[in-house]
């Protein structure tokens, strides 16, 4: 039985990885029938709808949970941070959008020096290093093509995940988190429904349906679930050096599903993005 679950863990991580980085593939699909807020909107009740059903059984913790935390918590994690990656890659390919969202361990690296008083070893230290030479590959690449604005709202995104991430370990780290991740929702909710107002609505179309179907339950509910157990079980450092496999897989997907080329700078962004994702969570 031991043995069987040494291959159990890793499975359900390339899983939750596969999830996570398909979402920018369909992400692009889905962009083709709504504009970037009425495709949000979709996903956040999609995922709304899925995270309740995991909540109901932990209710009673309601009453344990600062309602302003989770407002903050959905503000930065789900209204912002996805916002700006939508509109991020209205205009960037779903690879290079992989890679630069996923820059969100580094930037956390700097935030949980700041505000959770960790430790940056010399590894983290290159890890940053590697990391951001390889955002300055891939914006000397979009320079020449002129995607900077892309990469600012990708960025952007990045640096509220992170923001998010930070706050919910400093105010929410000890409440049940079924709970908080369906708080984050409803709270988002209204706010991404509010900004899709201001966008053309078309009707809708099953395709569309379906893509942010996908979104919404594989591709944020279930994900982030076993990504939670994850963590719970091997912790922060142990497991979120793998994370980098998300880009790796998201531009493979891109190059299956969107049909999009890959340049030189990409590849050398990439795998500089993926090295310095790697050390920021090494323990050496």
């Amino acid at each position: 039985m031991a043995y069987k679950r040494d291959y159990l863990d890793p499975l359900i991580f390339m899983t939750m990885a596969s999830f996570w980085a398909l979402n920018y593939s369909v992400l692009k699909l889905a962009l083709n029938f709504e504009p970037p807020f009425v495709t949000l909107f979709f996903r956040v009740l999609f995922a709304l709808i899925t995270s309740l059903i995991f909540a109901l059984p932990y209710s009673s913790s309601l009453k344990y949970i600062s309602f302003l935390d989770t407002f903050v918590l959905g503000f930065f994690n789900i209204f912002l941070f996805m916002g700006l990656w939508f509109l991020g890659e209205q205009v960037e390919p779903a690879s290079i959008s992989s890679i630069l969202v996923y820059t969100y361990p580094i930037i956390s690296v700097l935030l949980s020096i700041v505000f959770l008083n960790e430790k940056l070893n010399l590894s983290r230290i290159f890890g940053l290093l590697f990391g951001f030479s390889g955002i300055v590959l891939i914006a000397f690449r979009n320079l020449r093509t002129g995607g900077l604005l892309g990469i600012f709202l990708l960025l952007a995104a990045a640096l509220s995940w992170s923001i998010g991430t930070t706050y919910f370990k400093k105010r929410l780290d000890k409440v049940n988190v079924h709970t908080v991740n369906f708080l984050q929702y409803a709270f988002a909710l209204p706010l991404v429904g509010i900004i899709s107002l201001t966008e053309t609505f078309k009707p809708l179309q099953w395709p569309f349906v379906f893509y942010t179907f996908y979104m919404g339950f594989f591709g944020t509910s279930i994900a982030y679930l076993i990504y939670l157990y994850l963590v719970s079980k091997h912790g922060i450092v142990k497991t979120n050096p793998y994370l980098f496999m998300v880009p790796v897989l998201g531009t493979i997907f891109s190059l299956l599903i969107n049909h999009e080329g890959l340049s030189a700078f990409t590849i050398g962004g990439l795998i500089l993005v993926g090295v310095g994702v790697y050390l920021s969570f090494s323990d050496r």
